[in-house]
């Protein structure tokens, strides 16, 4: 199994130079899930048109509350309607990977959804390998990553 890399890795340090193309996270929040698509449409506003072709920024959209859907299934729903509704916008700002996070009573570990794309032709799809696992940790956790 190779091992994915993460930017926490001493290598992309070491190794960095000016050719590499700046990488962008982008972190934008919503009280409710009904609110994400504004947020998220305010969030890629922040970010330039990319000027390359590759697919390299990451996005973390924290929504404070699920209230009004029973369970995972509506939520990935909506989800899945706010993702493809935004492709085209995600795709121009470069976006990689958007997590939603979602919030659950005090206490509690948040929930993720994270969508992947590998190119500007591709859809987004949830990785369901990493799914309620913090993205950048499911790397540092060195778990094989597959597309669905």
């Amino acid at each position: 199994m190779n091992r994915a890399l993460s930017v926490s890795d001493l290598t992309f340090i070491v190794n960095k130079d000016d050719s590499q193309p700046l990488r962008t996270g982008i972190l934008a929040s919503a009280q409710h899930l009904d609110d994400a698509d504004e947020a998220l449409t305010k969030g890629l506003a922040s970010v330039p048109k990319k000027a390359h072709n590759d697919l390299i920024n990451v996005m973390n959209l924290v929504v404070g509350s699920t209230a009004g859907y029973e369970n995972d299934s509506q939520i990935l729903e909506q989800m899945r309607f706010i993702v493809d509704e935004n492709k085209s916008d995600l795709h121009a700002a470069g976006i990689r990977r958007l997590s939603f996070v979602l919030g659950g009573k005090v206490g509690t570990y948040p929930k993720y959804f994270t969508f992947k794309s590998t190119s500007e032709k591709a859809e987004y799809v949830e990785d369901q390998v990493i799914r309620h696992i913090e993205p950048a940790l499911a790397f540092q956790l060195e778990l094989e990553l597959f597309w669905c």
